[in-house]
Formats: C-alpha cells, sequence, structure tokens
C-alpha cells in the first residue's frame, strides 16, 4: 500500500506510514484548519502561563507601580485572579456543547476568538480589581469553548491515519502558548506595570485565528447533519486532495467517506431530543456510559496529578526553593529569575508535546498515557523530596519540574483530548466532549485552589510549612498510581481506526479480535 492510498475498512496504518511527515502530504485546506483552530490551543496555554509571571507584579501591586489597590491584593483576591479564568471555562465548555451542535464547530471556535480578545483587553486596561477579575472570566469563556470544541473540529476533518497526530498539534500549541507566556512574563518582570501588557498581548494571536476562521469552512460531519450534502461533499474533497483517485475506474475514497458519514447519523438521529433527554440516553446506553467514562477518567487523572499547580506556581514554588518567596518586590532579582526560569520549565513540557507528536501513531495512545503517567509519578516523588526537610535542593526542584513536565507532555497532556474527540458516536459527541472538558476544567479549579492550603496542611514539617510543601506532591503521586491501573485495564487502543470503528470498542455485547486486541497489555 502506498501512502497515498486511502485506508481500507478496519485497516491501519503501519508505524512507517503514520510518520509526522505525513500531515504535509494533505491538502492545503486540511493544513490551514488545523493551524487556525489550533490558535485556540496557543490562547489556552497563553492565559494559564502568563498569570504565573504577572501574579508576582500584580499581588505586590502599589501605586507608584500602577497597580490596582493602593493596599496591593489580599490573599482571597490573588486566588480570585487566578482561579477567574478557570471558572469562567467551566462555563465556556458546558456552553460550547450546545454552540458547536446549533451554531456549528467554526463558528463557535469564531466567537470564542473574539470573547478572548475582548477580555485580554479588559485585562489590560483594567482600572479596579474588579473590572481585571471580570476580564478573567471574559477570557476563561473563551479558553472553556475552545479546549473542547477545537479538538472535535480536528477529529471530523482529519483522515483517521494522522488524525491522533492532529487533534495532539493543539496540545502542542497550548504548550507553545506557555512556553510563549513564560517569554513575555520574563521580558517585561523588569517593566512598570508590566503585567497589562503581559495580560494583554494575548490579543493579538485571537486577532489572527479570527480572521482565519473568517474564510475557513464548517466541519463536514456538522454540514452533513444539516443537510447540507453538497457543501460536506466539497469540503471532503478539499481536505482529502492527495487521496483522489488516479483514474475513473478507482472507487472515490470521498464518496465512500461522505457514505460513512450519512449511514452513522441515520443510525444516531436524535434531534427531537432535548439535551436533557439526550444526556438520560447517554447515561443509559452501556455504549456511551463506558466511553464517557474513559473519558472523564483521563481528565480527572491529567488534572490531579497536579500540573496546573506547576503551571500557575511556577515561579512561586522556585521561589519556595529558595527561600526567597517572603519577599514582596515584584522586581526583586529573585522574582525576576524565578519568572524566567519557570520558561525553561515550559520550554520541557512542548519537548514532550513534540516527541508525542511523532509518536502517537506508531506507539499508539495506551503507550504514551501510560508510560507519561509512570515518569509523572516518579518525578512528583522526586519534587516531594526536594522540599523534605534535610534534603531541599532549588537544583533537585527545577530538575523535578522539567522531568514533570517532559513527561506528562508526551502523553498525559495530549491524549486524554485526542481520547475524547475519538470515542463517542456523532450524536452524543458535543455533548460527551462538553462533558468531559467540563470535568477537566472542575477538577482544575479545585486544585488551583486547594494546592497551597494542601501544601502547608500536609507539610512534613509543622514548623515551617511554607518552605516544606513535600505532601501534596507525594499525594498527587498516589492519585496517578491509582489512576494508572484504573486506565491499564479500562482504556483501549484506538490508533489507525475510523471514528464509527472507535465507538464499537464500547460495545459490551462485542467479543472480536480487534476490541481484543484494543483492550490488550502494552508490551
Amino acid at each position: 500500500m502506498s501512502s497515498e492510498e486511502p485506508l481500507l475498512k478496519g485497516e491501519s496504518r503501519s508505524p512507517k506510514e503514520a510518520s509526522c511527515c505525513e500531515i504535509c502530504s494533505h491538502g492545503w485546506l486540511l493544513l490551514a484548519m488545523v493551524f487556525t483552530s489550533t490558535i485556540g490551543g496557543l490562547l489556552f496555554g497563553f492565559d494559564t502561563g502568563v498569570i504565573s509571571g504577572a501574579m508576582l507584579q500584580i499581588r505586590a501591586a502599589r501605586d507608584p507601580f500602577g497597580g490596582l489597590e493602593e493596599d496591593g491584593l489580599s490573599n482571597f483576591q490573588q486566588e480570585a485572579v487566578v482561579s477567574g479564568a478557570v471558572a469562567g471555562a467551566i462555563v465556556g465548555a458546558s456552553l460550547s456543547g450546545w454552540a458547536a451542535d446549533y451554531l456549528g464547530r467554526r463558528s463557535t471556535l469564531l466567537a470564542s476568538s473574539v470573547l478572548f480578545s475582548a477580555g485580554a483587553l479588559v485585562m489590560a486596561f483594567a482600572p479596579s480589581f474588579a473590572v481585571l477579575v471580570l476580564g478573567r472570566l471574559v477570557v476563561g469563556l473563551s479558553v472553556g469553548a475552545s479546549s473542547m470544541v477545537v479538538p472535535i473540529y480536528i477529529a471530523e476533518a482529519a483522515p483517521p491515519s494522522i488524525r491522533g497526530q492532529l487533534v495532539l498539534l493543539n496540545n502542542v500549541m497550548v504548550v507553545f502558548g506557555q512556553v510563549s507566556a513564560s517569554l513575555v512574563d520574563c521580558a517585561l518582570a523588569k517593566v512598570l506595570g508590566g503585567w497589562r501588557w503581559m495580560l494583554g498581548l494575548g490579543a493579538v494571536p485571537a486577532l489572527f485565528m479570527m480572521v482565519g476562521l473568517c474564510v475557513l469552512p464548517e466541519s463536514p460531519w456538522w454540514l452533513v447533519q444539516q443537510g447540507r450534502k453538497d457543501c460536506a461533499l466539497a469540503v471532503l474533497r478539499a481536505l482529502r486532495a492527495a487521496e483522489a483517485p488516479t483514474s475513473p475506474s478507482e472507487a472515490c475514497p470521498v464518496q465512500a467517506e461522505l457514505k460513512s458519514i450519512e449511514e452513522q447519523l441515520q443510525h444516531n438521529q436524535n434531534d427531537e431530543l432535548t439535551k436533557l433527554q439526550l444526556l438520560m440516553q447517554i447515561l443509559s446506553d452501556a455504549r456511551i456510559r463506558s466511553a464517557l467514562t474513559l473519558g472523564c477518567t483521563l481528565q480527572l487523572v491529567q488534572q490531579f496529578t497536579g500540573i496546573n499547580t506547576l503551571m500557575y506556581y511556577s515561579a512561586t514554588i522556585l521561589q519556595v526553593s529558595d527561600k526567597s518567596a517572603d519577599t514582596e518586590n515584584p522586581f526583586d532579582e529573585h522574582a525576576i529569575r524565578s519568572v524566567c526560569l519557570s520558561a525553561g520549565t515550559a520550554t520541557a513540557q512542548l519537548v514532550g508535546n513534540l516527541l508525542g507528536l511523532c509518536f502517537v501513531e506508531r506507539l499508539g495512545r495506551r503507550v504514551l498515557t501510560l508510560g507519561s503517567l509512570g515518569g509523572v509519578c516518579a518525578s512528583l516523588v522526586m519534587l516531594g523530596l526536594a522540599f523534605h526537610p534535610g534534603s531541599e535542593s532549588t537544583r533537585l526542584a527545577f530538575g523535578a519540574m522539567v522531568l514533570y513536565l517532559l513527561t506528562f507532555g508526551v502523553g498525559l497532556a495530549p491524549i486524554p483530548w485526542v481520547v475524547n474527540s475519538e470515542i463517542y458516536p456523532m450524536h452524543a459527541r458535543s455533548l460527551c466532549c462538553a462533558i468531559a472538558v467540563g470535568v477537566n476544567w472542575a477538577a482544575n479549579l479545585l486544585i488551583s485552589v486547594t494546592f497551597l492550603d494542601l501544601a502547608d496542611s500536609l507539610s512534613t514539617d509543622p514548623t515551617d510549612v511554607k518552605h516544606h510543601p513535600d505532601g501534596v506532591f507525594w499525594l498527587y503521586a498516589m492519585i496517578g498510581a491509582t489512576g494508572g491501573l484504573w486506565l491499564c485495564r479500562k482504556m483501549p487502543e484506538t490508533k489507525g481506526l475510523s471514528l464509527k470503528q472507535t465507538v464499537a470498542l464500547f460495545d459490551v455485547s462485542s467479543d472480536s479480535d480487534a476490541k481484543k486486541a484494543a483492550f490488550a497489555p502494552p508490551i
């Protein structure tokens, strides 16, 4: 089989064929849809990463520093600024399922880019604390919606052989956004009122995303669902330009794909159901319920291993490791060094994502997830040791954070999003993805608002809890190990399968060889 030949039903490409270079062999429209929509991932990452450095200036803000309050921000206000975007993201993720179904995938992403631009500008020019939090909430609505819709938009446009790689590109862009945010924080760390620039610069890529989406088409799946088959066929032909038959006698893969989409939509026709009725049907269907349990568990494990404590509080953690976190001066050399070092830790996750991009279609989703989770648990144990009384080490803390983010980036960062875009039938895809993303953001909020309190209460040195937050990292390691045992039993392999075939893996009445192979222990 040549790399240009379409896959037969039930067939997957060999590891050599599913190479990183295969992405470039497809039509320009597919690449444009992927790279434009994944700017939403970049915005997600930028917002997550930029707040770490900005908070060092905001929390100690005073008037001559152009701060929001003359007395600076209280601990509660600091937590409100950090978690405001997370709270907004929960709402955005919850509403995006409805918007993606009724307005379309592209239209929802377009609205998301408008919201992010508006929120970033509100934060940049915020005259008060309340307006700053309002801007964080608006930005949160945007990233919550895009975090749910971008993987669906890509998965429905991508051919099965590279679907995992293309969805994973969104996570590469998330981490690239985090690295970019860390570099921006470092560059503006000495600038008076630099936090306003840090938070406002996110409007620039959002504007590029807005312009790009204005000229791109909708998902072919959504177009068929709306009865616009001619438009869907035209989009599929442009997306599969590299797979066109070489002679009139050959079967047209685009026509076959369109027919497959129509068959699945007819089989799952539920337009007359309300969202509540559809939810009840999903929960009563063992096949979809099993898939949703897996999707939500992957998102919970991703968050409960503490990723966002290292992103939101990375600069603070590095300050704690050298015991310089007591300063209230945002221009202190230790504070600036911690901000700049956080760019190094974020880069480690970007490297991990690039490795995952190359291996997601070679090794598969199961191997990357379980291997990544093992590395994350080991690095969390090391991070706890770095803060344990008598063994404190800034170098060990930095090294453990780098190892954590590198191994996290390979599998645990991208795979939950990839798998959630693959495992649900069409009629339940938007709602199930919205539920899973809502679970992710709810867990994100829980972790971000409890980290500091858990670090104090679980410290093994009650006389100096501020500088020995070891117990909380060991707790995250235990949660990760428990989740790994569950995933080893319940997570199937979905690489190289069509969206229809991945759904069949959760059919409880099926005992096919394909299903047995999908749940086989990783080697």
